[in-house]
């Protein structure tokens, strides 16, 4: 038979066949070839081939500078680009001068020539062959994005090449949650975006009611909300859109997930150091924004441990050195990551109340500026509770009466100096520390904050003045 093949096609590949075994032939390595290639096909399957150019294109790849052990070519190859379609080769990125080499049609182009086959209790008659088409044409995902290529300079592709997805999520084409659920597979909620109102219609069939909604880009829980039944989703839409950040209409639809609590992991990454992680942060939120914290929130070891080890995982695939707000819900099902902050997060603020040896804003500046962190050590309990405006103003709040509000033992109070309020709007967080429970601490926190004890002394409420 391989008498035949060599006949048949005219490349000179044809005349170094030999067999390698059952449904596999190889092609000895000459000329430019630095090692064998192998087909995944039996001389039968060989013969059907008229067109030579595939296993062509598997001897240029066998040439390839640095490719370590033979060129494959899997059961499906054919014709590609520079890669035969099923083409396989591994190159090794410390060979030479300038490591071996990266080939674009080995790593793979989008073309959408994916087959599928499905049948249909109808007739061809029955249907409308063009629109089918156009339909499945607009809703199968091909490239970055629905409207054609990306446009990237070679400073973006040399990062995209090495950091790979995490380059994808720093560019805009993902999110930490993909990172997490698809690239490292951690246990997340069901979530989808959506762009348009058709898009969170079916996103909300997906993840099913309820579900939360969210801005993807936002701060302080702003246009977050939750669908309950199909009359919320049109309201849902435009709070999103109103709470977003710029002009970016994108949200994502989460899967309501019914936990028992959820915390705030601090970690932080050293460039020549082990990744350390805070005492957990225990918080409670309102529209979407949290009310209080406190430090350390009592977990079970086993689900500190889950959370530690996907917390680590993420933040390695992230790269760089600082501290990371890593957010995860914890229920009888286990722990799942739910959000990431690459800086410190408000729920951390907890720790300027002394909770531990260095603040998480201390930790994120020693970690930048490569300060050695050897240890994490909880030193007393905290809480902290925000204080909040009820009123929009447009004037510089007035601030009064700190004297006062300092009397109160084991309490402090940081004033963040905004420049106007709106409603909702944090002017400020309270502090209570020390060797009670955090439940206490808590409570010490939110009734200097809720009890006009330093919001009255302070002014943002009744001291603004316009009012």
């Amino acid at each position: 038979m391989y008498w035949l093949i060599r006949r048949t096609m005219s490349a000179v590949w044809r005349e170094h066949l030999q067999p390698d075994g059952p449904g596999r032939i190889r092609i000895n390595k000459h000329g430019s070839m630095k090692t064998d290639a192998i087909l995944v096909a039996d001389s039968e399957h060989l013969g059907e081939h008229a067109d030579d150019r595939s296993p062509n294109q598997l001897v240029n790849t066998a040439s390839l500078d640095g490719i370590v052990g033979n060129a494959w070519a899997m059961a499906d190859w054919h014709f590609g680009y520079g890669f035969p379609i099923g083409g396989v080769v591994a190159t090794d990125i410390n060979a030479g001068n300038q490591g071996g080499a990266i080939s674009p049609g080995g790593v793979g182009f989008d073309i959408n020539c994916g087959v599928r086959l499905c049948a249909l209790d109808i007739n061809f008659k029955d249907i409308n062959a063009k629109v089918l088409a156009q339909k499945l044409a607009n809703s199968i995902p091909a490239g970055a994005t629905g409207k054609g290529g990306v446009i990237i300079d070679s400073t973006e592709i040399d990062h995209i090449l090495s950091e790979g997805a995490n380059a994808a999520i720093e560019m805009g084409w993902g999110e930490s949650r993909d990172l997490a659920s698809i690239e490292l597979g951690l246990k997340t909620a069901k979530y989808k975006y959506a762009s348009s109102y058709d898009d969170l219609v079916k996103a909300v069939e997906y993840t099913g009611m309820p579900c939360v909604v969210k801005p993807l880009m936002s701060s302080s829980g702003k246009g977050q909300s939750v669908i309950r039944n199909e009359s919320d989703i049109e309201k849902a839409w435009h709070e999103a859109l109103q709470g977003s950040r710029g002009d970016l209409m994108e949200v994502i639809v989460e899967e309501f997930i019914s936990f028992d609590y959820e915390i705030t992991l601090l970690t932080v990454t050293q460039n020549n150091n082990d990744t350390l992680f805070c005492p957990p942060i225990g918080h409670r939120q309102e529209r979407g924004d949290y009310q209080e914290s406190w430090q350390p929130m009592k977990m079970d070891e086993k689900d500190l441990k889950t959370a530690q080890e996907m917390a680590d995982m993420v933040t390695k695939a992230l790269g760089g050195s600082g501290i990371w707000g890593v957010e995860f819900f914890i229920g009888k099902d286990g722990v799942y990551f739910s959000e990431l902050s690459p800086r410190p997060h408000d729920t951390g603020m907890v720790t300027l109340a002394g909770t531990q040896n260095f603040s998480e804003f201390e930790l994120h500046a020693r970690a930048i500026l490569g300060i050695p962190i050897i240890s994490i050590p909880l030193i007393q309990n905290g809480a902290s509770a925000v204080v909040l405006a009820q009123y929009e103003n447009k004037n510089y709040p007035i601030i009064s009466g700190l004297k006062e509000a300092a009397k109160f033992k084991n309490t402090d109070f940081k004033i963040f100096g905004k420049p106007n309020t709106r409603k909702y709007r944090r002017m400020a967080v309270t502090l209570a520390y020390g060797k009670e429970d955090t439940s206490i601490l808590v409570q010490k926190a939110k009734k200097w904050s809720e009890r006009n004890h330093l919001r009255n002394q302070v002014g943002f409420l009744c001291n603004n003045s316009s009012k």
